[in-house]
């Protein structure tokens, strides 16, 4: 969170700009925009992939319209062409959430190269996880990491001189060097994540179970296997009565969450099924054979 507000802040928006995020996401990049003083613009996503549906971004454009937020959620990157071309011509910035995207590609580029400035996290459960809280913030613009590295340091430009209103959200040398460790081993991390989220895919042959789909180009890092079910909290108790555990990501898309100031109270239907449906099946780089085949005949004996 503290590297997209970050970010944001570092962007010098005018107040009240508006800021355009999919409504199927975490939270906390609807709390990180609103932190930087934005205004939140639920967006639809694509029922199929989780991300936010590119086909509609006019319908979120105004004039006070500043950033888009492409989410790569689950490490699913969307549409990111076709994004960029909408961004440029009308003069927004693209800012990725790259939290659970280490790793993943669209057309052979790895996210966090597609925005002017991009967010990862290194919490615990990432795929590049630290031993506690952390992130890191990339761009190519000189003067916007300038700015970032003033006020992740409280906004000090030296010892004595605080120049904005800054925070402390230092990396501390403890979790940097164990990421420094960890980092060699993403790459094989993930193609073994990658492998075993595709065997589960060719397993599952259960016509209650739809498992949701890379848009084309992009190679997930399958921080997640999600996958869509009616009647969800029947199908997870009876994956939890077979010692398979399940989580939810997430249950309430972020135009729902009472905190949280928006522009459009319209409901959005896609997403608000989405999330009704939506349940995170296991997948790790070190699971065995047999807990695949486990995992997947359990789930086709799944009656709906």
């Amino acid at each position: 969170m503290d590297a997209l507000r970050l970010s944001l802040e570092a962007l010098e928006l005018p107040n009240n700009s508006e800021i355009i995020v999919p409504a199927n996401t975490f939270v906390g990049t609807a709390l990180a925009a609103q932190a930087a003083g934005a205004i939140i613009v639920p967006a639809e996503i694509i029922e199929n992939t989780g991300q936010i549906d590119h086909s509609k971004l006019d319908n979120y454009l105004t004039s006070k319209t500043k950033v888009i937020i492409p989410v790569h959620l689950y490490g699913f990157i969307g549409n990111m062409n076709y994004i960029n071309k909408w961004a440029k011509k009308n003069k927004i910035i693209v800012l990725e959430d790259a939290a659970q995207a280490h790793g993943s590609m669209f057309n052979n580029i790895k996210a966090g190269n597609f925005g002017k400035v991009a967010a990862f996290s290194f919490y615990p459960t990432k795929n590049l996880g630290a031993l506690g809280d952390g992130g890191a913030i990339v761009t190519n613009d000189l003067e916007l990491a300038k700015r970032i590295k003033i006020l992740r340091n409280y906004g000090l430009i030296n010892k004595n001189l605080c120049l904005f209103s800054g925070s402390n959200s230092r990396l501390d040398e403890m979790q940097a060097a164990f990421l420094r460790i960890r980092l060699r081993e993403l790459d094989n991390n993930n193609k073994r994540r990658v492998g075993i989220a595709h065997t589960i895919n060719q397993l599952i042959t259960n016509e209650f179970i739809k498992v949701l789909q890379e848009e084309e180009s992009v190679l997930s890092n399958y921080h997640l296997f999600p996958i869509l079910t009616k009647h969800r909290d029947k199908f997870r108790n009876f994956l939890n009565k077979a010692d398979i555990n399940t989580q939810i990501h997430y249950s309430t898309p972020i135009h729902l969450h009472k905190p949280i100031r928006i522009t459009n109270k319209k409901t959005l239907p896609i997403s608000e099924k989405f999330c009704n449906n939506v349940l995170s099946l296991p997948c790790f780089p070190y699971m065995y054979d047999r807990e695949i085949e486990y995992l997947t005949k359990t789930i086709n004996r799944y009656k709906g």
